[in-house]
């Protein structure tokens, strides 16, 4: 009778510690290789991999496709780049399995599987998220959380300054690593248009009233100047 709570500790300590784990491989992974080139160059040329989802999402997703956040005219790049795709999901499999196998060994199956598990659902709710940032579909249910309010301010943010705001699902390594960044007040009138900030609200009034002061998801951020 003494497993079930060992495992239910398990599980309930592997999310909370994967969810910083996932933060911070989640900003790496997107400053690191999606924006930068950071690893030898010898690396490129075996993996064509690694160049294309450079070029990808640095060069065509933000330079080309998404210079205005949420529209894309082009049928060709309305849609591109905005999901992570299986093959990736694949590779993160990969990369968090030996992590996983210690888990296995060491603590519990609970642990490795919740582990996995949550690799999983990372890369299935950045790309809902990140769709119905750039392609949104009104009746979507989550557009009407606040939840995905704020993770719409937070991205919106990034692609006004590309070397801010690296999360897009779990926005804690931003503001550890020190690449939050403060609103502006046309950044501000920009968020209310999108729907991602409503001016009625505690978070909106702080917003609108504070402009271009660091204000609500950015209240700890390191304010950069114009």
């Amino acid at each position: 009778m003494s497993a079930a709570p060992s495992w239910s500790l398990h599980i309930v300590g592997t999310f909370a510690v994967g969810i910083i784990l996932l933060s911070f491989a989640e900003h790496t992974i997107h400053r690191h290789l999606m924006h930068r080139r950071r690893l030898p160059a010898w690396m490129y040329r075996a993996s064509k991999d690694l160049d294309t989802n450079f070029r990808n999402h640095a060069v065509l997703h933000h330079g080309t496709y998404y210079k205005v956040f949420d529209h894309e005219p082009s049928p060709e790049g309305k849609f591109f780049n905005l999901r992570i795709l299986t093959p990736d999901i694949a590779r993160l499999i990969l990369l968090f399995s030996p992590l996983c196998a210690a888990l296995w060994a060491w603590l519990s199956p609970a642990s490795a599987l919740t582990l996995a598990a949550m690799v999983v659902a990372h890369c299935l709710v950045w790309n809902a998220a990140h769709v119905q940032m750039h392609a949104p579909e009104r009746d979507a249910w989550f557009r009407r959380t606040a939840w995905f309010r704020m993770l719409g301010r937070h991205h919106f943010m990034h692609h006004k300054r590309s070397n801010r705001h690296y999360n897009v699902v779990l926005p804690l390594a931003d503001y550890l690593l020190g690449t939050a960044v403060a609103a502006r007040r046309g950044d501000v009138r920009e968020m209310l248009r999108l729907g991602y900030l409503r001016p009625r609200t505690g978070v909106g009034r702080r917003f609108v009233g504070s402009a271009p002061r660091p204000c609500a998801f950015v209240a700890n951020a390191r304010h950069i100047p114009a």
